[in-house]
């Protein structure tokens, strides 16, 4: 509640979990009708956090850097057949922010901020803090030495997720879509983050971004990461307005 964009947290304790609600709930009422808003939209409730054990991914040295990895994959419903697919295409991104490198105790302007807005009287530490998307370099799976190997583990984690849940997307998208003719077509993004457990790669599902915006040209990307977009682009425009009882060209 009224994170301010700093939405996730590494905590080392209770007191680190209690500090931040309470920072974050102190935020939320100095600001007149947020909490009422959020009970209008989720139905009278106010969404809750998440507590989740810190799995840590698979780092890589491209560059001669030791930057983690997380993976981005797309996923495309077409209500024509209820379908979901995912691009074949996994994208790797490499940000330079990481949490081992922030030092509280000698950044004091860090301390003012944090401490007092985001964080309480903790040592919770925000994802967000002093990141810079500008840094992040993005690659094509295929790029990355470290994750040679892991297609198939994002496939089967994708695939069984979205399993899960077609039945109840397909309900939820019809009946939004029952008095129009056309197909509806939807695109996530879904962030992953890969991990090695008995020297096999393990996927995990961290965030899914409805209506993904494509990197504007100052983003730091390798030349395969560019092909790869002007393709998908491409792709994703065959994917155009059908009639229901149509098949998919």
């Amino acid at each position: 509640l009224g994170s301010g964009g700093f939405g996730i947290y590494f905590v080392n304790n209770y007191n680190d979990i209690i500090e931040v609600i309470k920072a974050h709930a102190k935020r939320a009422l100095s600001f007149d009708g947020f909490i009422d808003s959020l009970r209008n939209k989720y139905d009278g409730n106010i969404p809750c956090w998440s507590l989740q054990q810190l799995v840590v991914p698979v780092y890589t040295n491209i560059n001669s850097i030791n930057r983690k990895t997380q993976v981005r994959a797309y996923i495309l419903y077409c209500s024509n057949n209820n379908s979901i697919y995912y691009y074949n295409k996994f994208e790797v991104r490499l940000p330079y922010w990481d949490k081992e490198l922030v030092n509280i105790s000698t950044n004091s302007n860090y301390i003012d901020i944090v401490e007092t807005e985001l964080i309480g009287n903790g040592n919770a530490i925000p994802y967000n803090y002093k990141r810079s998307k500008t840094d992040t370099e993005r690659y094509l799976l295929e790029e990355i030495e470290e994750l040679n190997g892991s297609h198939s583990s994002i496939v089967y984690t994708l695939v069984n997720a979205f399993n899960n849940i077609l039945t109840v997307l397909t309900t939820n998208i019809n009946s939004i879509d029952s008095n129009d003719s056309k197909t509806s077509i939807g695109i996530a993004a879904i962030d992953l983050i890969i991990t090695t457990e008995n020297d096999q790669f393990k996927s995990y599902i961290i965030e899914l971004n409805n209506n993904p915006a494509m990197p504007s040209n100052n983003k730091n990307m390798s030349s395969k990461h560019k092909e790869h977009l002007l393709t998908f682009v491409t792709e994703l425009l065959t994917f155009n307005t059908y009639d229901k009882n149509s098949k998919r060209k």
